[in-house]
């Protein structure tokens, strides 16, 4: 459309950009999730960088965010920047139900407002089990802790085919899980837009509509 370079576009996104976002959650993840809650980012760092500074601020209690590692350094980056606590663990010792132990021994500390984690993950290349992204999630749910689901590199466990619509298998995620999640999709990688900064942050309808009281300070 003429013209349309020079106009800031709505803060929210598109409705048409918004309307499809939706449709491919629930095409490829099985997830039902309202448009109103996706929302476009430049790339899922933007996406991660605005959820870091939510999370951060929703109670006063909970200022510390939960890295499962390995995941993307620069992430860890933005939380220096921001000058955000952060903790972390590597999960290469705490595969399947050692899991739910170490997880909770973080979260009984009632100071951590998200959990975030890559999967599949990037640089190792595991991928989290269905019954890791139901422990994560049971506990996120228990604790009250949000989830940042970096699925960067989404559908690309080759070891099935997961690019069918509507059929499955669908890829895995916390979201069949807990309502307390945000996805941040990258459609710089998914699609191969190299240069381009595309992503959406897809946040649950019962999150979207919560009310913290941190927030409401703000």
């Amino acid at each position: 459309r003429n013209g349309i370079a020079g106009i800031y576009p709505d803060i929210n996104g598109l409705p048409e950009l918004k309307e499809e976002a939706a449709r491919f959650v629930k095409a490829f993840i099985n997830i039902d999730i309202r448009p109103e809650g996706c929302v476009p980012v430049t790339g899922s760092m933007q996406g991660t960088y605005a959820s870091f500074l939510t999370c951060s601020q929703c109670d006063e209690k909970k200022d510390t965010i939960l890295f499962i590692d390995p995941g993307f350094p620069v992430q860890k980056q933005q939380l220096t920047v921001m000058g955000q606590k952060y903790e972390a663990f590597d999960i290469f010792d705490y595969r399947g139900d050692k899991l739910r132990d170490k997880l909770e021994s973080y979260l009984k500390n009632g100071n951590i407002s998200a959990i975030i984690y890559s999967n599949p993950n990037n640089p190792s290349w595991i991928c989290l089990s269905k019954e890791e992204l139901r422990i994560i999630g049971n506990l996120a749910t228990r604790y009250d802790t949000i989830v940042l689901e970096d699925l960067a590199y989404f559908a690309m466990d080759f070891r099935q085919d997961l690019g069918r619509p509507y059929r499955s298998p669908y890829q895995s995620s916390v979201a069949n899980y807990t309502d307390n999640y945000v996805l941040l999709i990258s459609g710089s990688k998914i699609f191969s837009y190299a240069g381009q900064r595309i992503g959406i942050s897809c946040i649950s309808d019962k999150l979207y509509h919560r009310s913290y009281p941190g927030l409401t300070e703000r």
